[in-house]
């Protein structure tokens, strides 16, 4: 009779570890799946912070071409005024 319940038990325990081990392996690879999106998105942001960055240097040169050529034509209506 407790052998019986001996071997109940370790059935009831080895199935409990085994439904453990699925649970541990299916959390793991939802852990991996979440980690390999984390960097995919990660890897995305950082090329459109590049692809700002690219468009704020281009913006940026061409407000100096502007206030350059404002400068410009500022000079040539004062000489004009003068005249």
């Amino acid at each position: 009779m407790a052998a019986d319940e001996v071997s109940q038990s370790n059935q009831a325990w080895q199935a409990k570890m085994d439904s453990w081990k699925l649970e541990r392996d299916d959390l793991n690879q939802k852990l991996q799946d979440m980690l390999n999106y984390n960097e995919q998105v990660r890897d995305e942001c950082l090329k459109k912070v590049v692809a700002y960055k690219e468009k704020y240097a281009d913006y940026k040169n061409k407000v100096k071409m502007a206030n350059q050529q404002i400068g410009v034509l500022t000079q040539r209506i004062a000489r004009f005024e003068m005249a």
